[in-house]
C-alpha cells in the first residue's frame, strides 16, 4: 500500500514540475525579429499593391517598410509594446513629415500615430494581427523573415 501511495505522489509531483515551465517565451520575445506581411486585408479587401515588412527590435523600437507596385518605398518608425494579459500589440509611430503616419493613416490619408491590434500566433508560429484604427479594419498575417 505504501508503495502505491509513494508511486502516486511521484507521478503527481513529476506532472506538477513539468507543467509549470518558466522557459516559455513571452509574447514580446516571440514578436522580436523581422517579419514579412504575407496577407494584408483592409476593410475586407485584399491589398495587393503594397509590400510590407516589420522589424521589431528588442529595445521596443520598430520599422515598418512599405513598397508599392510603382517602386516607391517608405519607412515608418516608432515604438511598440505588447500587452501580455490582453494579447494586444500597440504601435506608436514617430511623427514624420514626408508621408502620412501609421499604416491606417497611410490608407486614409491622415496622421494616425497609434494603432492597436489583437495579437495571436497560429500553429506555424506566424503572427495574426487584427484591429481597427481611423475607421479602417486591418488584418495582417506575418511570417518570420
Amino acid at each position: 500500500m505504501k508503495a502505491k501511495y509513494f508511486l502516486f505522489l511521484l507521478v503527481v509531483s513529476a506532472g506538477l514540475l513539468t507543467s509549470c515551465s518558466d522557459d516559455d517565451p513571452s509574447l514580446f520575445d516571440r514578436v522580436v525579429g523581422d517579419w514579412e506581411v504575407t496577407r494584408f486585408i483592409a476593410d475586407g479587401g485584399l491589398v495587393t499593391t503594397l509590400t510590407l515588412s516589420f522589424e521589431f527590435d528588442d529595445d521596443g523600437d520598430f520599422d515598418l517598410n512599405l513598397s508599392d507596385s510603382n517602386g516607391n518605398n517608405a519607412v515608418m518608425s516608432g515604438e511598440w509594446e505588447v500587452d501580455e494579459g490582453q494579447s494586444e500589440l500597440e504601435l506608436n509611430y514617430d511623427v514624420q513629415s514626408s508621408i502620412f503616419v501609421g499604416l491606417a493613416g497611410f490608407l486614409v490619408g491622415q496622421d494616425l500615430t497609434r494603432e492597436e491590434y489583437d495579437l495571436e500566433f497560429d500553429s506555424n508560429d506566424e503572427i495574426i494581427l487584427d484591429g481597427t484604427t481611423g475607421g479602417v479594419n486591418i488584418e495582417l498575417e506575418l511570417e518570420r523573415d
